[in-house]
């Protein structure tokens, strides 16, 4: 009978063993699962902004998008038809005349908060558009619609990384326009 006490014991002392290691290890893992999570915690504005540029330092890209890498020249209506077609939109004005084109990818524009993960709450707000000004047959203005995220707040580990900063590693916090 004694005997019997103590094995009953036993297995009861080995069952909140076994219990508490399962715990421990799920807990462990969890704990590591969470260090190795980026740990943001922020919000950011997501719009599109317009942007000119010089029409001698732009070259041409995929249709309505510019690209500063190519070795600039100032244009001539006929290079843009070449590289992107015809315009969506002609506009006559007094002594030039402007096109524009659309970008193919949808614009955003809203608030993305950061909790650990990013939770995007935006909405569509049509295409970015390219216009391009000609005086004649030269090209005399560029403007240029861009998604931008602006002016936000983000703190966690890795910060830095992320956002194009050192790569050491420590806990940071950014704010402003990235």
């Amino acid at each position: 009978m004694k005997r019997q006490k103590v094995k009953t014991r036993m297995n009861r002392h080995k069952e909140r063993i076994s219990l508490s290691s399962v715990f421990l290890t799920k807990f462990l893992a969890l704990i590591i699962s969470i260090t190795l999570l980026p740990g943001c915690v922020g919000i950011w504005a997501i719009n599109n902004s317009e942007k000119t540029y010089e029409p001698e330092k732009v070259a041409l890209g995929d249709r309505g998008h510019l690209s500063l890498k190519y070795p600039p020249k100032r244009l001539i209506k006929a290079e843009v038809v070449d590289k992107w077609g015809d315009p969506d939109e002609k506009v006559k004005e007094s002594s030039s005349e402007r096109w524009v084109y659309k970008q193919k990818k949808l614009s955003w524009a809203g608030l993305m908060p950061f909790i650990i993960v990013p939770i995007p709450l935006v909405i569509p707000t049509g295409h970015n558009k390219a216009s391009l000004t000609f005086s004649e047959e030269l090209l005399i203005k560029v403007k240029c619609e861009e998604q931008k995220i602006h002016n936000g707040f983000i703190c966690g580990l890795w910060v830095n990384e992320m956002l194009g900063g050192s790569s050491n590693r420590d806990p940071a916090c950014y704010w402003g326009e990235h």
